[in-house]
């Protein structure tokens, strides 16, 4: 019954349990958000997705992060993104720290 879970290491598991619960929680909460709350949210989860998907060789070749980002973004944040927001962004996701 669960021979699928056996495909994907632990780890790998836990990181799709910790995005699918994040996902949820974000789709929830984005009637309440503005769009300059919504546009950081989408830059910090491409970050994050960037990044796992980076240390599994899921991505495309040569494609860079601000690529990435800018093509996973919705058309209706698109306008409010610039580079600067990515990297204030960036600069804060990279320098945090989280206990897990």
């Amino acid at each position: 019954m669960f021979d699928h879970y056996k495909l994907v290491p632990f780890y790998t598991y836990n990181l799709l349990i910790i995005k699918n619960f994040l996902l949820i929680s974000i789709k929830l909460k984005l009637d309440m958000l503005n769009k300059k709350e919504k546009t950081i949210a989408h830059i910090a989860s491409a970050i994050t997705v960037f990044s796992i998907q980076q240390n599994t060789d899921k991505l495309p070749a040569n494609i860079s992060m601000i690529d990435f980002i800018l093509k996973t973004t919705p058309d209706d944040i698109k306008p409010d993104i610039t580079i600067d927001l990515i990297d204030n962004v960036f600069s804060y996701v990279s320098t945090t720290r989280f206990d897990t």
